[in-house]
């Protein structure tokens, strides 16, 4: 049996250490950008409900019909980039977009209800992870 010299050993020592101290660097890098961009996605999805929520609840405490509770969210759904935004009843009727979306996938929602006037409104906010999963992509490119 052949016996590697002391120098091949330690260089493939060495190699072996390095390379998984760089993939552990990669990994946790690309984890903590996920971490922080998805972060931002949720908080961007619940800023979006939360707007949409209180034209609920200032068209609701004044009593405004259905179509000027459309007219309002859809003038602040025109605000919001590339996000969905879907308002119902307590009864599951859809108040807002007037006819039903399909569902998407690969987005990141925010869920709110409130009670105006004896009526429990829900709201949910959808944002779109595409930007996102496209930026890590390229990440993990870029990394390896």
């Amino acid at each position: 049996m052949a016996s590697f010299s002391i120098r091949l050993r330690l260089t493939f020592w060495y190699s072996a250490v390095l390379l998984a101290g760089m993939a552990l660097f990669a990994v946790s890098s690309w984890v903590s950008l996920r971490h922080v961009l998805l972060s931002s996605l949720r908080a961007e999805a619940e800023r979006i409900s939360l707007g949409a929520m209180s034209i609920v609840r200032e068209e609701g405490i004044e009593g405004a019909p259905i179509p000027e509770f459309r007219a309002s969210l859809e003038s602040f759904a025109a605000s919001a980039k590339d996000a969905r935004i879907e308002v119902r009843s307590a009864d599951g009727a859809l108040i807002f977009p007037e006819f039903p979306a399909r569902p998407r996938s690969g987005v990141v929602t925010a869920r709110n209800t409130a009670v105006v006037r004896g009526l429990e409104y829900s709201v949910v906010a959808s944002v779109s992870r595409a930007e996102v999963d496209s930026l890590l992509w390229s990440f993990i490119l870029v990394l390896f």
